[in-house]
């Protein structure tokens, strides 16, 4: 089976075009391109990555059934370049995430914690991580 056929792949990519659109941000990558940001590269950069998936349902948890209900969960990684004011900057582009999914339309999409981190001592990159969850269904048939 194709990656690209897989039914959880049609929201990831559709969080992805979404965050291209929001201003300012200077790439959106997903899969093994969202491993490393440099600092020597114009940011901000935003990476998309599957974190974890679990059964939706009991009925999914307990049995093998031909259509099964799933939850993933994705991680945003916004990365900004670390200025005096790098909160303030991550603050704007946590709300720019959160429209642009808004404006996405993915069907039961929800948004999880938001964790702030500031550059790493000596670092250059300051960062925030959302969590998303959306469901899909999967047929085994």
């Amino acid at each position: 089976m194709s990656e690209q056929t897989h039914p959880a792949r049609a929201p990831l990519a559709a969080i992805a075009s979404a965050l291209r659109l929001i201003p300012g941000v200077q790439d959106v990558r997903t899969g093994r391109c969202a491993l490393r940001v440099s600092e020597d590269e114009p940011l901000p950069v935003l990476t998309v990555h599957s974190r974890s998936e679990a059964p939706a349902t009991a009925a999914d948890r307990d049995r093998l059934l031909p259509v099964q209900t799933w939850r993933r969960s994705v991680v945003i990684v916004g990365h900004v370049t670390a200025t005096d004011d790098w909160d303030a900057e991550l603050e704007v582009l946590v709300s720019a995430i959160r429209r642009a999914l808004w404006a996405a339309g993915v069907p039961d999409l929800t948004l999880g914690d938001v964790i702030f981190a500031p550059p790493e001592s000596g670092g250059q990159i300051a960062e925030v991580q959302l969590e998303a969850q959306y469901g899909y269904q999967e047929v085994l048939t």
